[in-house]
């Protein structure tokens, strides 16, 4: 089974607290109406504001009914799709926006074939069953997604002055067909998971590009829609750069109303970071915010003869059981979340809503792959055509083929609502059937591989209603003692509880000899030396020409807060080390291991002869050990590098040091390290 970059899992639902008004299809009176189920339990999601956005994104719907696909409601009647989706509470429907996404012959890209033209066509039958519409626009021919931005085939070679009169002038002529059509659009996303830029303008260099950009559409979008609210749109919320990326484009004076993220679970870290990084834009920034896409799976079945992204089979982390509550139970908790979760500001709640990902995009047709392809190139119902490739000839490599989240829709194969659809509007009032064991989580421990131990005895089941409590477990038989031979890492044990499978993740860790190598405590334990004729300050401020400092949040690892970090305005200022002596308590090889991040103001990698960092360990206060660590640029996510230098051999009777040296001859340098450990 192929694995789908998320960057193709990029859609949303957005809030619209207005809409425009008028034309012959002016919103009729919603048909949202008290529903209930005797098999899903939901909990109450409690204080949901009436105006909460509770979308699903239904991008790719003309396609499927093209090729032949129908919906049906609970009791096996045919029903237009957006009457269904209206009965349950939906409010708000996500649709992507391609300028062309055709070839010169007409023939569609795939994925809905989605532009201006057939979005209006959909936001007519939204506005129809009294939902808003959440506009989409991806400024690109075919997929934008934080690992790809094309600009679309009419901007290419373009300036970006060029490109911003472009994006204006585009966006204004789309709300004015919108608002021609009497759609009642609510929300106007600018730009799709745009964390490398948009329109093909990349953010390697700094957000100003992309703020001037974003600012065009989103001023477009009020001179038609003036009460629309306007959304940016990023991904990977486990990398902690959400407080880096709104201050930027706070500093670049970016126009917007709502910073929305896409969070997968089995993607995209834990609810406790999401919230954090959440938090951190809405207090600071002052910004609303939303998860604009989400997803999980219900079952493992295969209905389209193209590998599902996501399933039991799946390495990825698995928060919820794979079953319908799975599926119930991660909606409502981000919602839950939304709601609840974030810091009060202003007297307001930051969280306007949240949406769930083409959570209609069923299969075509479950006889034959080659039946299916033939409908997935003629009529665009699949991730992607073979047309596609003449736009994007990584195409491909994304999965092309069919839907590969038929698994995670709210409709069986035939298109019939499945039960779970229902928990869309039962969030608001709660509704508790007989609770039973749904699942069992996996279990993690952490051990230093000199401890003596033994396996957990319990696991955490998780029932139907989303509780959690521990249940005996069983493990296969290992030996202990040869893991631990085998050195620190992660290792994977099979076991039962409740008849059900589940796993123990055991991570053997080894002794740090080094005090505070997270920088958790900041600076504690470490002596700074600045060894040219510039001194830095200490507050991380901005505007100062050179700072060394515990730099927070947004460039970390380990799960913490801190790191080493270094920024310099000028280039030359920077040269620095910070030291620790290492207290070897036997004689023994030991292993030093760091990760580092950093880059510059220019373009492209910080040029390597201008930069002199290195790690040494000193051994009676001569260097014997030594590795050298280069900055590039900060890339498309923010990896951190991990360097490693084996075979240092050290003496509890010596004096040993570890020494970093961290100097540059670029502007704008900046950099961090973190994880810094020394074991045996």
């Amino acid at each position: 089974m192929k694995k789908i970059k998320l960057a193709f899992l990029t859609a949303l639902g957005l809030l619209a607290l207005s809409a425009c008004g008028g034309g012959s299809n002016s919103p009729s009176t919603p048909t949202h109406k008290k529903i209930g189920s005797d098999t899903l339990y939901v909990k109450k999601v409690e204080n949901m504001p009436e105006d909460f956005v509770i979308g699903m994104d239904s991008s790719s719907v003309l396609s499927l009914e093209e090729s032949g696909v129908k919906y049906y409601d609970f009791d096996g009647k045919e029903q237009d799709l957006f009457k269904i989706l209206s009965d349950v509470g939906i409010t708000h429907v996500r649709v992507r926006i391609w300028n062309d996404p055709f070839d010169a012959e007409g023939h569609g890209y795939g994925g809905g074939n989605v532009n201006i033209d057939r979005a209006v066509e959909i936001g007519k039958r939204v506005t129809k069953y009294g939902m808003k519409l959440l506009a989409n626009f991806h400024y690109s021919d075919f997929w934008a997604d934080p690992g790809r931005q094309l600009a679309p085939k009419a901007w290419a070679g373009k300036s970006l002055e060029e490109k911003c009169q472009l994006l204006y002038d585009y966006t204004y002529s789309c709300m004015q067909k919108f608002k021609a059509a009497g759609v009642d659009v609510g929300i106007v996303q600018v730009g799709n998971e745009t964390n490398i830029g948009i329109a093909g303008e990349t953010t390697v260099a700094g957000m100003e590009k992309f703020s001037k950009l974003v600012t065009q559409g989103t001023r477009a979008v009020k001179a038609v829609y003036p009460d629309a609210l306007t959304a940016v749109h990023f991904t990977n919320p486990e990398k902690g750069t959400y407080s880096r990326t709104a201050s930027q484009l706070q500093t670049y004076k970016c126009e917007y109303d709502i910073f929305g993220t896409s969070y997968y679970p089995f993607f995209h870290g834990t609810m406790d970071n999401l919230k954090k990084q959440l938090n951190s834009v809405a207090t600071v920034y002052g910004k609303k915010v939303m998860v604009l896409e989400t997803s999980y799976a219900y079952n493992s079945e295969d209905t389209d003869f193209c590998g599902n992204q996501f399933d039991e089979y799946s390495s990825y982390p698995k928060a919820y059981p794979i079953s319908p509550s799975g599926q119930v139970n991660n909606f409502r908790n981000i919602c839950d979340l939304m709601v609840n979760g974030l810091n009060i500001v202003d007297d307001e709640r930051p969280g306007l809503g949240v949406c769930y990902w083409e959570g209609t995009w069923i299969g075509v047709g479950y006889k034959s792959y080659e039946e299916n392809k033939e409908k997935w190139n003629r009529y665009g119902s699949g991730w992607a055509s073979d047309y596609a490739a003449e736009y994007d000839p990584e195409v491909a490599s994304y999965g092309g083929g069919g839907t590969v989240v038929e698994n995670q829709c709210f409709f069986d194969k035939n298109g019939k609502a499945l039960e779970q659809l229902k928990m869309f509007g039962l969030m608001r009032d709660g509704n508790v059937t007989e609770e039973f064991i749904d699942g069992v989580s996996t279990v993690t421990v952490e051990h230093k591989i000199n401890e003596t131990f033994t396996l957990p005895e319990t696991a955490p089941a998780i029932y139907n209603s989303d509780r959690r409590a521990e249940q005996p477990a069983t493990w296969e038989n290992v030996d202990l003692d040869a893991l631990k031979a085998q050195g620190p890492g992660t290792y994977t044990i099979n076991g039962t509880c409740c008849g059900k499978q589940t796993t123990c993740y055991l991570v053997l860790k080894a002794e740090n000899f080094v005090e505070n190598g997270s920088f958790e405590s900041k600076l504690d334990n470490w002596t700074m030396s600045y060894l040219g004729d510039h001194q830095p300050t200490k507050n991380g401020a901005t505007g100062t020409s050179y700072w060394v400092d515990s730099a927070k949040d947004n460039v970390c690892k380990d799960g913490g807060s801190y790191s080493l970090g270094w920024w310099a305005k000028d280039k030359g200022v920077v040269n620095f080390e910070a030291k620790q002596t290492i207290s070897a308590t036997e004689d023994d090889t030991y292993r030093l291991a760091f990760e580092y991040i950093g880059g510059y103001s220019g373009a492209g990698d910080v040029p390597s002869d201008k930069q002199n960092n290195y790690a040494s360990i000193l051994v009676n206060g001569e260097e014997q050990y030594h590795i050298d660590f280069k900055m590039t640029s900060w890339g498309v996510d923010g990896t951190f590098a991990v360097a490693k230098l084996d075979n240092i051999v050290l003496n509890a009777s010596d004096t040993n040091e570890l020494v970093f040296h961290v100097e540059a001859d670029v502007d704008g340098y900046w950099g961090a390290v973190d994880a810094v450990v020394v074991y045996r």
